[in-house]
This record gives structure tokens, sequence and C-alpha cells, in this order.
């Protein structure tokens, strides 16, 4: 009689596994790194784990790369920030005897509208963006169209300009022209800028060879 009952309850869990595995079909899909268990009526279960058998099959997640910023290094435009200001200063501030500014100004002489001129050349002040040694020769063009031959007749202090050194930090005039304070003309004086002779901001400033 055991061995009967004993056979019975073998052939009956045989019969339970084998229902359970031809109805419920383990697979691996992709949905938040699970595993899911589909049955014949297409339902899906998600279980909270995955089979030891199922584990080579989990994908190793990919860490998403860290985007790299590269801020790019900032490149002025050449005649933004001016204005239309263009200021002046005595040629007899040039006191340094040992100076190239000096040596110029002993072959300068007083020109068109009390400026100090060589060489038919206006002579100027002006950042150290545009040029540095004494005696340089350039052509600015002003936002009309006209040109004014220039030449670096003084350096602005770059303590006196903007960060690139292009235009004056108070006035942001590219030009400065050194003059014979005596011979300016009134409108001049009056207003405070040449920019009532040379109308306009800056464009261009080309260095002459």
């Amino acid at each position: 009689m055991n061995r009967i009952v004993h056979l019975t309850t073998a052939i009956a869990i045989s019969a339970v596994v084998f229902s359970f595995i031809t109805i419920v079909n383990p697979i691996k899909v992709e949905a938040d790194n699970k595993f899911a268990i589909r049955t014949t009526d297409s339902r899906v279960v998600l279980p909270d784990f995955v089979p030891a058998e199922y584990e080579e099959y989990v994908p190793t997640p990919t860490p998403e790369p860290t985007p790299v910023f590269e801020r790019p290094e900032p490149i002025p435009e050449p005649f933004s920030g001016q204005w239309s200001f263009k200021s002046y200063e005595s040629y007899k501030s040039i006191t340094n005897t040992s100076s190239p500014q000096y040596a110029l100004q002993q072959e300068a002489y007083t020109g068109d509208y009390g400026i100090r001129m060589v060489d038919g050349r206006y002579c100027v002040a002006m950042g150290s963006y545009w040029a540095t040694e004494i005696g340089t020769k350039m052509d600015v063009t002003l936002e009309t169209g006209e040109v004014i031959p220039v030449i670096l007749g003084d350096n602005k202090q770059d303590i006196h300009t903007d960060s690139t050194h292009r235009y004056g930090s108070d006035n942001h005039d590219v030009l400065e022209f050194i003059v014979d304070m005596s011979e300016i003309p009134t409108e001049v004086s009056n207003c405070g800028s040449f920019n009532c002779i040379f109308e306009g901001k800056v464009s261009k400033v080309e260095i002459v060879e």
C-alpha cells in the first residue's frame, strides 16, 4: 500500500512540474534590466530577481559619458565697445627728453585743427592692441568712410584702457590726438572731442609699411 501511495504522489508531482514547464516560458526581456516570465495567455510577469541561469544575459549598464564643456576663448570684435568720442592731449605734456615720444615731437609741426603732424600724418595716442612702437604709421577708417592718416606719437597706458587695450576706459576713445592746445578750433574745445571734426566710430585700422 505504501509503495502505491508513493508512486501516486510521484506521478502527481511530475504532472504539476510538466504542466508548469509547458505553460510558463521564461524569457529575457529588456525592461528595467529585469527578466520576465511570459505565460501562454501572453501575460508578462516581471520578478524582482534575476534567476541564476539568466544572470549572464543581464546587460551591464554603460555609464553616460560626462559632457565636457569647453569654454571658447573670447575673441573680441575689434571695434565693439568704443564710442565716437575722440579725445586729445597737449604735446607739451610729453616731457621725457629721452623718450621716443619726445623725439618725434621734435620732428612734428602744428598742422590742421591744431593737431601735431609728421609727414602729413596726425600724431595720435592709441592703445597697445593696435601698435606699441612710436612712429608706426596707420590709416584709420571711420564708419563714414573717411580715412585719417595717423602716426603713433604716444601710447595709452594699459591701466587706462579696457581689458583688451583697444580704447580708453573713461571715454571709450580709440583715437587721442596730440595737439597744440592754443591752436585747436573753438568747436573742439567746446565739445571736448574731435568727433565734431572727424565724425563717427572707427571701423578699420591698417598699419602702413
